[in-house]
This record gives C-alpha cells, sequence and structure tokens, in this order.
C-alpha cells in the first residue's frame, strides 16, 4: 500500500490509558476509530481518527484480529512506539468507520461527539 503520510509515533501511558480506539480486522488493517478529548493521544495531536496503524512497536499488525493488536498494545508498558498511515494514494480502501462530524483532531478542541450508544462509566 501507498500512503500520503507515514509516520512513526511514541505515546506514554500515564496510568489511564493511550485514549484512542480501534476497529478493523485481519483483512481491512486496524483504523483509530476515536482519539478521546483529553486523552494521552489527544494531547500528543499525532495520531488522528482515521489513521491506519501499521505496526505496534516490531509487530506488524497486517493479518491480526482487533483482539490481538490490545494484547500487542497492553505487552508494549508505558512506551507504546506505532507507525501509522493516513491518506491512502490510489483509495483502494473504503472509507474508515464512522468518525466524529469533524475533521482530524487538532490543536483545538473538538466538538462533544453524539454517542451512538451509551458509554458506560467506571
Amino acid at each position: 500500500d501507498q500512503w500520503g503520510h507515514v509516520e512513526e509515533i511514541e505515546l506514554v501511558n500515564d496510568g489511564s490509558g493511550l485514549g484512542f480506539g480501534i476497529v478493523g480486522g485481519k483483512t481491512t488493517g486496524m483504523v483509530v476509530r476515536t482519539v478521546v478529548p483529553g486523552s494521552v493521544a489527544d494531547k500528543d495531536g499525532r495520531l488522528r481518527t482515521g489513521d491506519h496503524i501499521l505496526r505496534i512497536g516490531d509487530t506488524m499488525t497486517r493479518g491480526l484480529a482487533s483482539d490481538q493488536v490490545v494484547q500487542v498494545l497492553q505487552a508494549c508498558g508505558a512506551h507504546v512506539r506505532m507507525l501509522i498511515a493516513r491518506e491512502p494514494l490510489g483509495a483502494k480502501q473504503p472509507a474508515p468507520p464512522p468518525a466524529p462530524a469533524m475533521g482530524p483532531v487538532s490543536s483545538l478542541p473538538p466538538p462533544p461527539p453524539v454517542p451512538a450508544r451509551r458509554a458506560s462509566r467506571t
């Protein structure tokens, strides 16, 4: 695959989690579905909704199920290094799953998302 933008990022888990959700599977690849406002990922600013996660640490994500990707993320410990890509050239793949109404996460706080389902509070 060819991408318009590929970047390696490192996020440091402060104990509250990294603050992003993923969706995808073995054939579609892993896509960032949500970035939680105020989270580690949001404050870092480099990870965006719709980004494809190509690699976590030394583990390629292609061919992995989402539960396997979660295990890889958890095994990284506090420092999580990821290779992400966006803006596929030639747009062979369908658009990523539903994203917030606004564009990519920027330095401005996004409007509160309208949840499709009730979020559980822990």
